[in-house]
């Protein structure tokens, strides 16, 4: 044995524990406290094999490992656009001078709860995605049906939400995009617009975009100014239904193409006569967001291949699928996970990212022929907590015993019966293998 696993064994067969030491946070992300638990669980003492189910298989050494992230071309900038968490990183309770008078946003980020007793809706409406979106009371009266002036929309129409550019960061390497879903709550039918704007922040000054040439402005443009072209105007005639707003704008600006704080507003929604204003009970507004349009690839895979001059061995490791990675966290995909992390079993390295641990970790399982134990077990643990995934299993029986506790590789739990169906696997988390490691975009 390796010297890893000459300790783990020891441990082990001494004390009859596997402790973890776990760092307890609270929902603001403070630090509370560490505990440390005991996630040893012995088959068949506590977990008992049933009807001879239980085999276990020798899965051959590997040559390479393969993690595939599949790329989105929407890659989204801003905070919270499905309002999970409220009014965090949005700007919804400004007050603006507005038509000569000072005026809210008269905005509210609202719940699947509060919807359901809501007498604004006549019909059961509910959130697109996080079970919460803004709700808005605005409302606005447009008496010209054609495309209104920059100052008729600035005069008379009350912006409902805003993005808060420090937190709407783009690049113009690439091209943008902005969305959103808008529901019009409105007890009679009636044809309706919304305006929508976007400008880059440098400072104290905007650069609107240009919806008639498709740019943004060359030259910085004060909320007095902006006029007609500087506004998107979405119409439509469905009410009390979710509806979809989607459209791509080219970056188009010379210079720096990275870090653009980007200020997008929705204005509320306006009708052409007063009989339709006044039906008109509320709007909400869910999944706005800003983000790149990213067409630089399909995904991006993490390679790590073993020292093999001998061309030994042919098998690879392959996992696709996977939602995240950290090769992508200085990149403009919101796919990318950001941060530093170590391998505590080797102290002394610098920090890595995900995928150059994990590939070495699997690589170094598979040095060599890696025991598989498979089958269906009830659990006669006096504990009243469940297996779950982060506990250990030490197969130990009388005439067989692994020097090393197994990780749980999957697992299906029938509550009623008490039953667990688990694969697992023996890691071999000796030296790590001598290794190349790299990544590619296809």
């Amino acid at each position: 044995m390796g010297t890893f696993k000459t300790v783990q064994n020891q441990l082990l067969t001494s004390t009859q524990k596997e402790l973890v030491d776990y760092n307890v946070y609270n929902t603001l992300g403070s630090f509370r406290r560490t505990e440390q638990k005991d996630v040893l669980i012995i088959c068949p003492n506590q977990l008992v094999p049933l009807d001879k189910s239980m085999t276990v298989e020798y899965l051959r050494p590997i040559n390479k490992v393969e993690l595939s992230t599949k790329l989105k071309r929407r890659n989204i900038s801003n905070n919270n656009p499905h309002f999970n968490y409220r009014e965090r990183r949005w700007d919804i309770s400004s007050s603006l001078v507005f038509g000569g008078q000072t005026v809210s946003f008269n905005s509210s980020v609202v719940s699947d709860l509060n919807l359901s007793t809501d007498s604004d809706f006549t019909k059961p409406v509910r959130a697109l995605s996080a079970g919460k979106c803004l709700k808005n009371l605005n409302v606005g009266i447009l008496t010209n049906t054609d495309d209104p002036t920059g100052s008729a929309i600035r005069l008379l129409v009350a912006p409902i939400i805003e993005t808060v550019p420090d937190n709407t960061q783009v690049s113009f390497s690439f091209d943008l995009e902005m969305g959103f879903s808008y529901y019009v709550a409105n007890t009679s039918n009636s044809d309706y617009r919304l305006f929508v704007q976007i400008a880059y922040v440098d400072g104290t000054d905007k650069y609107p975009y240009n919806f008639t040439d498709g740019k943004f402005s060359d030259t910085a443009v004060t909320d007095a100014l902006l006029e007609a072209k500087h506004f998107k105007t979405i119409r439509n005639g469905k009410v009390n239904q979710w509806q979809n707003y989607s459209t791509r704008l080219n970056a188009g600006v010379e210079g720096s193409k990275e870090n653009f704080k980007i200020l997008a507003t929705i204005r509320a929604v306006t009708y052409s006569n007063n009989d339709a204003a006044q039906s008109h009970t509320a709007t909400l507004i869910d999944n706005f967001f800003v983000g790149n349009n990213i067409d630089f690839g399909s995904q991006v895979i993490s390679t790590r291949t073993r020292s093999d001059s001998d061309n030994t061995f042919t098998g690879i490791y392959e996992q696709t699928g996977r939602i995240f990675s950290q090769e992508l966290d200085d990149s403009r995909y919101d796919i990318g996970v950001i941060g530093a992390f170590k391998s505590r079993l080797r102290v002394a390295d610098n920090a890595s990212r995900i995928e150059e641990l994990l590939t070495q970790e699997i690589l170094n399982d598979y040095r060599e022929y890696v025991k598989r134990y498979e089958g269906t077990f009830y659990s006669s643990n006096l504990d009243p907590i469940p297996v779950a995934p982060h506990n250990k299993i030490w197969f130990k029986f009388n005439d067989l015993a692994e020097d090393i506790t197994s990780y749980i590789d999957s697992m299906t739990y029938n509550v009623k019966r008490n039953e667990y169906e688990i694969v697992t696997h023996a890691p071999n988390q000796d030296d790590d293998l001598i290794s190349s490691y790299q990544v590619t975009f296809e």
